[in-house]
């Protein structure tokens, strides 16, 4: 594995922030100064890829805790933020467009991190593979397992075990040793604790992390006989279908069975309490139920899919109707910005607010077989926040027909 390729092109990604890692070098000075230093990064980065090995310095990270929200005495109501070395997370985005991008490391229906997907692509993965089975005649079950700190359970050996045979071995030794002997240290209020080591994980905040988690996870569809997986990052749906109704809850049970005996094989901590799932179809006398370690999931008539409110009839008048109340609720505060804002900053933040909001994931969902109230619903919010912006002089752009 080398990098031919000057690292300035790599730096775009980055933003010029000022906190700074354990090396204390903030993210802007490093970019400022590359265009002088890049002669030396390269070569350097070539004899680390060649190597096998990276700096154990640059395995380092500054913890510091946030404040969400609660009682600040409790230690779970804050949000570790890791400040990583900057030179290290260039060779990480070096690593990272080397690295292969197809179903075999990255699984068949992943995502997340990947160009050209987005929570869009699977939601859309999903309605498309719902409404085929649909009119196949076929009823289904989608279930979500709720996982907790998905990529801190990240286990190096079973990494290197799985991607042995799916990418060269100097770049495996390179992501193995990235992900081995990792400390870090928490800063509060300027002072800071000893460093304590990793066992398991990715680093926080790091350019790989993502990519690795893809990989880690992408057997996951060859674990599941019965079930069509798809996949954001750490949030994983899996559709059982079947015409036959005892048959799909018999497909169920062992396909969430077999996908949380995965999640334990490799190391990863699930919450089976708070899985959620769907049925999909004309409902019999059957009683419709998942058991899974002792667990009873009974699927309901509706299920959040990122972001995006399903229900069993895809009618999506759930969406619809959260979508636009939301939307009330913020024009009521858009109101007092008028008189602030000039007419450009009004667009801005009625788009970034409240038409983002509307309008999200709108290719699933909005389509010709979408009711026609529904419709005048999304066509009434839409003219209100249009309204928002122009005022009086709404006449001379728009008009309630042109947005039919």
């Amino acid at each position: 594995m080398l990098f031919l390729k000057c690292p300035l092109q790599y730096t775009d990604h980055f933003k010029p922030k000022r906190s700074c890692g354990p090396d204390d070098i903030p993210l802007i000075v490093l970019k400022d100064s590359l265009q002088v230093m890049a002669y030396y990064i390269k070569k350097l980065f070539n004899k680390l890829a060649l190597g096998d090995k990276i700096p154990s310095t640059w395995k380092y990270a500054k913890i510091k805790p946030i404040f969400k929200k609660g009682d600040p005495k409790l230690v779970e109501n804050y949000r570790p933020i890791s400040n990583l070395n900057s030179i290290s997370k260039l060779f990480e985005r070096c690593v990272l467009n080397r690295l292969p991008s197809d179903a075999k490391t990255d699984g068949v229906n992943q995502h997340g991190f990947k160009t050209g997907h987005s929570t869009v692509t699977a939601g859309l993965d999903i309605q498309s593979h719902l409404a085929i089975m649909s009119d196949r005649g076929e009823k289904s079950i989608i279930y979500s397992v709720d996982l907790s700190a998905a990529f801190d359970v990240i286990r190096p050996a079973m990494f290197y075990k799985k991607m042995v045979n799916k990418m060269d071995i100097p770049t495996l030794n390179c992501l193995n040793d990235f992900l081995t002997n990792r400390k870090a240290q928490v800063e509060v209020d300027g002072h800071s604790s000893v460093f304590f080591s990793f066992k398991a994980g990715c680093p926080q905040g790091s350019t790989l992390g993502p990519k690795i988690f893809n990989m880690y996870c992408s057997d996951l569809s060859s674990a599941l006989k019965h079930g069509y997986v798809v996949s954001y990052a750490d949030d994983t749906y899996v559709i059982v279908s079947d015409k036959d109704e005892k048959n799909l809850l018999k497909k169920a049970n062992s396909t969430i069975k077999d996908h949380v005996g995965w999640l334990k094989k490799n190391g990863m901590i699930c919450n089976i309490a708070k899985t959620e799932a769907m049925y999909i179809g004309e409902k019999t006398d059957c009683d419709i139920k998942l058991d899974v370690d002792g667990v009873t999931i009974v699927p309901s008539d509706t299920m959040k899919v990122l972001g995006i409110q399903f229900d069993n009839k895809l009618s999506w008048e759930h969406q619809v109707v959260s979508c636009t109340k939301k939307c009330l609720k913020l024009l009521h505060g858009l109101k007092h910005l008028r008189k602030f804002l000039n007419l450009k900053q009004m667009k801005q933040v009625t788009t970034s607010f409240l038409l983002s909001v509307l309008m999200y994931g709108s290719e699933i969902w909005y389509h010709r077989h979408l009711s026609f109230h529904l419709k005048q619903r999304i066509r009434s919010a839409h003219y209100r926040a249009l309204r928002m912006i122009y005022g009086k002089n709404l006449g001379r752009h728009y008009s309630r027909k042109s947005l039919s």
